[in-house]
């Protein structure tokens, strides 16, 4: 069997074939449905890891938007840390809905996001938030205060809560 000759026309049609053949097979990107704002995704948990953040079972850690609670990795916790990871535990299930509003990561590429504990109807309606918005329900129960509320939809909600709360 003689060798075959390479012409630049077979050249050009077999890397064309591999390049696709790898980009179909080998390389898929799939869609990151966290990143899409328009929408609010069920996403199973993982485990609790403080008060304000929760990992997922895909691996990712998720921060709640526009609230903070004092910090369990310090070296003791910080005064309230364990409250507000029990408070936490207590209320996350199985599931939890996610919903982007303003920056999408923070600095240690946690996704930022309202928890919500069951879906929500109308996510912009108070009432609902108030029962059913975990953000909410740690500011309402003295676990958190507000952060970085300025550039988000319900920072002005999350700040009135924080301010009632302060009340009782």
């Amino acid at each position: 069997m003689a060798p075959m000759k390479s012409s630049p026309t077979r050249l050009l049609f077999f890397s064309c074939l591999l390049t696709l053949t790898f980009l179909f097979f080998g390389c898929r990107v799939e869609k990151d449905d966290f990143l899409d704002a328009s929408s609010i995704r069920k996403v199973a948990v993982w485990y609790v890891v403080d008060g304000d953040t929760i990992r997922l079972e895909n691996k990712q850690y998720v921060r709640f938007l526009g609230v903070d609670t004092p910090e369990m990795t310090t070296k003791p916790p910080e005064k309230g840390a364990v409250a507000a990871t029990n408070f936490t535990k207590s209320k996350i299930g199985e599931y939890v809905w996610l919903e982007a509003d303003g920056p999408d990561r923070d600095q240690y590429n946690r996704l930022l996001r309202y928890v919500w504990l069951r879906e929500p109807v109308n996510p912009r309606d108070e009432k609902e938030i108030r029962e059913y918005q975990l953000n909410a329900l740690l500011l309402e129960h003295k676990h958190a205060k507000t952060m970085m509320t300025n550039n988000i939809k319900n920072g002005p909600l999350l700040k009135k809560i924080e301010q009632e709360a302060k009340k009782k």
